[in-house]
């Protein structure tokens, strides 16, 4: 026979425990898409544009190094319809730590942004809200 035992008075995170019922209401979240990972994405553009996957692989390395670099340089990087890619400044700010509340002073930082493309902004808007 099984025996029912109370929740803790607190999480395992030390949060006040949730109290009433044990599992969430509502709608089941839908699941997301899967990750592509580099190996695939070589694979599905070796097929697409009928070269050698090898080739694909050097030609996304390389893609890869000169992102880099244009950044290091504070260049901005447009691919029409696809994305745009440029360095962001953050300046300093006064901030918050969650865990204890204390300000803290956050050190100003450089950070990329990358903003879709007209291309990539409508195949999105075409997928169908769950």
């Amino acid at each position: 026979m099984a025996t029912c035992l109370p929740s803790p008075a607190v999480d395992p995170v030390g949060r006040p425990a949730r109290t009433g019922v044990d599992t969430p209401t509502g709608p089941t979240p839908a699941p997301r898409g899967t990750t592509v990972n580099k190996a695939e994405l070589v694979s599905a553009i070796s097929k697409r544009a009928d070269v050698p996957a090898a080739t694909v692989d050097s030609v996304i390395a390389a893609m890869g190094e000169e992102f880099v670099d244009a950044l290091t340089r504070g260049d901005k990087i447009a691919i029409s319809g696809l994305l745009t890619l440029e360095r962001s400044s953050r300046s300093a700010r006064t901030g918050r730590n969650p865990q204890t509340g204390e300000t803290i002073e956050i050190a100003a930082s450089n950070t990329a942004k990358l903003t879709a493309g007209s291309n990539l902004k409508k195949a999105a808007a075409a997928v169908p809200v769950k």
